[in-house]
């Protein structure tokens, strides 16, 4: 997972998208990447390709009214 940090550190404005590897650690669940290694494969059109397929990590909004929620 890509995480896409707000510059105004505001949670609610962060975006997160997938990175899908081709490596032989793509064959095992429990492998992670390291960090550098997927910087170093993305490139900048790659990376903003990835942002403007990106979601928002927290919902603009409440799922259920406040009062519905509130019991």
């Amino acid at each position: 997972m890509v995480i896409f940090r707000h510059p105004s550190a505001s949670a609610r404005m962060d975006r997160y998208n997938w990175f899908i590897s081709n490596g032989p650690e793509a064959r095992s669940v429990t492998s992670r990447l390291q960090k550098s290694k997927v910087l170093e494969a993305l490139s900048d059109d790659e990376l903003a390709r990835l942002y403007r397929r990106s979601m928002r990590i927290s919902r603009p909004d409440p799922l259920l009214p406040f009062a519905a929620s509130n019991g």
